[in-house]
């Protein structure tokens, strides 16, 4: 017998001796039997309990809601989560049971329309890994838009339209805005050359109503001041109602 040999014969001596175990289980698949003598100890090493998975989506809407399984394992356990397409693992996940040996996942990951295994493994603060669970199947249908490898979920989707559609919404009202203050300042514009403009022709009106009456105050014209004085009549008349037109053209466009 080799000195780990002696080594473990003498712990299990302890053991016996002592009244602590007659048997004891351990996370492998294997039965000693250890003789000392006058009595015979049988220790049982047990291989660790596969985990369950009691809840898992048959069919799963990827992109619309979240992906929940929930199960039971060895109490205080790591769960180790395997999501695989055609024996290719895809995702790997990790839950922990409770003292109860209950266990949950979710996750928002996005996955694409395809026929999906799920199964689970359990290990313990030693290390010690389980079998794998036995593998649920589980098809998965993408809600949205699939680009190669670029997924876009129709929720994504909608939001993204939503933000482009709100700034142009914006755009639209700073555009509109821009265009009534622009109007504004315009017709304001308009009116102060109205303004000016008809102080102008009063003023020219004026002067030349002074050179008529310097006519006037002349004992008579001749032929050729006749036609001069008639013509700067007419063509007072002509200013003034274009002026007046264009004017109120202007101001009517801006209302």
């Amino acid at each position: 017998m080799n000195k780990k040999g002696i080594l473990i014969f003498f712990i299990l001596l302890f053991f016996i001796f002592t009244g602590m175990v007659d048997t004891h289980s351990f996370a492998a698949g294997k039965t000693f039997v250890e003789n000392s003598g006058e009595s015979t100890t049988k220790i049982d090493i047990k291989p660790m309990e596969k985990p369950l998975i009691t809840v898992w989506p048959r069919k799963f809407i990827s992109g619309s809601e979240a992906f929940y399984i929930s199960g039971t394992a060895t109490p205080d356990a790591e769960v180790l989560i395997f999501l695989k397409e055609n024996d290719r693992t895809l995702k790997e996940w990790r839950a922990h049971s409770d003292k109860n040996g209950e266990w949950f996942f979710f996750s928002d990951d996005i996955l694409k329309s395809d026929f999906y295994q799920l199964s689970a493994m359990a290990q313990d603060e030693t290390g010690a890994i389980s079998e794998p669970s036995e593998e649920k199947n589980i098809e998965v249908d993408f809600s949205g838009v699939e680009l190669g490898p670029i997924m876009i979920t129709f929720g994504n989707l909608a939001m993204f339209l939503l933000v482009i559609l709100s700034l142009g919404i914006i755009f639209i009202w700073f555009d509109i805005r821009k265009s009534r203050q622009l109007k504004k300042s315009l017709k304001k514009e308009a009116e102060e050359a109205r303004n000016s403009l008809y102080r102008a022709f009063v003023d020219l009106k004026k002067e030349v109503e002074r050179k008529i009456e310097m006519f006037d105050s002349r004992p008579g014209f001749n032929k050729q001041e006749k036609i001069i004085y008639d013509d700067l009549l007419n063509a007072i008349k002509i200013a003034q109602g274009s002026i007046d037109k264009e004017i109120l053209d202007i101001v009517n466009h801006f209302k």
